[in-house]
């Protein structure tokens, strides 16, 4: 039979089992499955030690009065027992009366016993299942500040690129497709204050897992790397480290960049 072990170790029943409330037939079953499953013998294990642990922080001990006050009654009655026998040089007719006696107060402190056990295990488990549903949500709770987080960010760097992309100083580059890749496009936004760039990638083909595109600015037929870009991403922001620009283009390079363009590969190209 398959165990699910978490949803088997937080049912209880481990608990039951290791405090002997568990029917025949339940124990023999609880005994087949921690044969086969270490995971749930461990926990048994672990569950053993924290109620003997429980048991010894939380007992309940008799109340010293409550002793002296029953021992007072075992003697009286013995005194009783005793004066009657002197009285009818017989003992036979007081003997049930005191076995009965000792048998109900045994019954009681019995009784008493078990129902503080009872509680305790009751108790230990209703905490096991508290300590499930804190960690369960402090799990959840991480999960949903790790997304807040993730949203936030994503939030902040695409205000970001709204007020990059609004500025009145951009120049905008139409980047069209050369003869390699007809198909291909993409917008440079480019601010010669801020020396930003910002690369929208419209079409563009996946490159081998080798290569990767590079953004370059030219002036005067002289290429300045920009640096290396994902096609993946939807809007690129890039540092260029010159003043002017009169022209934007893309090459396929090796991973990583190349101190030079390979014309060969040009794929994308735009004047202002």
């Amino acid at each position: 039979m398959k165990i699910n072990s978490k949803e088997y170790i937080e049912s209880g029943i481990l608990e039951l089992y290791a405090c002997g409330l568990l029917d025949e037939a339940e124990a023999s079953q609880v005994n087949e499955i921690i044969k086969s499953n270490p995971e749930i013998a461990q926990e048994l294990e672990e569950i053993r030690n924290t109620l003997a642990k429980y048991s010894m922080l939380y007992k309940i001990s008799p109340d010293p009065a409550l002793k002296n006050k029953v021992m007072k009654r075992i003697m009286e009655a013995d005194k009783k027992i005793y004066q009657k026998i002197a009285d009818d040089k017989t003992q036979e007719p007081e003997k049930p009366a005191k076995s009965k006696f000792r048998k109900f107060l045994m019954a009681a402190l019995w009784v008493f016993f078990t129902v503080n056990v009872i509680i305790n295990v009751f108790l230990y488990i209703k905490l096991r299942q508290t300590e499930n549903i804190a960690h369960r949500l402090k799990k959840e709770n991480s999960v949903l500040r790790e997304d807040y987080e993730r949203i936030r960010n994503e939030i902040n760097r695409k205000s970001e690129i709204i007020r990059m992309v609004s500025n009145k100083g951009n120049k905008i580059f139409d980047l069209k497709g050369s003869a390699i890749s007809l198909n291909s496009s993409a917008t440079v936004f480019w601010n010669p204050e801020t020396r930003k760039v910002l690369l929208s990638v419209h079409s563009l083909p996946a490159p081998p897992t080798d290569k990767q595109y590079q953004l370059w600015a030219i002036k005067g037929g002289k290429p300045v790397d920009a640096g290396v870009f994902n096609v993946t991403d939807e809007i690129i922001s890039m540092e260029v480290p010159i003043e002017s620009a009169d022209t934007f283009a893309v090459t396929l390079e090796k991973k990583g960049g190349s101190p030079v363009p390979d014309l060969s590969q040009l794929y994308l190209i735009g004047e202002i």
